[in-house]
């Protein structure tokens, strides 16, 4: 890291460096048995892919539960959340999920949010409104969440929001990973 370089850039670029330039993303692996599911990962490892992107429904595999059961099966590939549903839980759940699954599996786990679509969040019994407003007020959250169980050795491997540049609060600070959103 230079000296005008921000930590959070320079760590975003060692997670960028370690995920490489191609990952799989397998939203299908909801659909699955936790058996195929894991079996499915350590494949994916084994074709040298450095990084296995996991969705999250609603009624369907609970996104950390199931990154911690792929991560179980593999050694040096990074389980990610593309996407958790901001509406699924809490920021303090959410935040601890992640520094348990990251502490636990060696820093290999990210955590992707999304504000999901309005009909997976209304049969919630939430009412999807302004999304953008929403994920906002869920990393500003996240973010002044406590946690007081052990933490990962490294700093924090960051998380990322499927939501397109305006949604990102920290200007000049650019994520370690972008997807397309739609």
């Amino acid at each position: 890291m230079n000296a005008t370089q921000p930590a959070s850039t320079s760590t975003g670029r060692a997670l960028a460096a370690r995920m490489g330039t191609v990952g799989v993303w397998l939203g299908n692996l909801n659909e699955t048995s936790t058996q195929l599911s894991q079996a499915a990962a350590a494949e994916i490892e084994c074709l040298g892919y450095g990084a296995l992107w996991i969705s999250e429904g609603y009624a369907s595999k609970e996104a950390f539960t199931h990154a911690g059961l792929l991560l179980a099966e593999t050694e040096r590939m990074i389980v990610a959340t593309g996407v958790a549903n901001i509406w699924a839980r809490d920021a303090t759940a959410a935040n601890a999920a992640a520094y348990t699954l990251s502490e636990a599996y060696n820093d290999r786990f990210l955590l992707g949010l999304g504000a999901s679509h309005g009909p997976e969040v209304n049969v919630r019994g939430h009412a999807y409104s302004k999304p953008l407003t929403a994920m906002r007020a869920y990393l500003d959250a996240v973010d002044e969440a406590g946690y007081d169980s052990p933490r990962p050795l490294g700093p924090r491997t960051g998380y990322w929001a499927r939501c397109g540049p305006e949604c990102w609060p920290w200007p000049g600070i650019v994520p370690a990973v972008r997807t397309p959103t739609w």
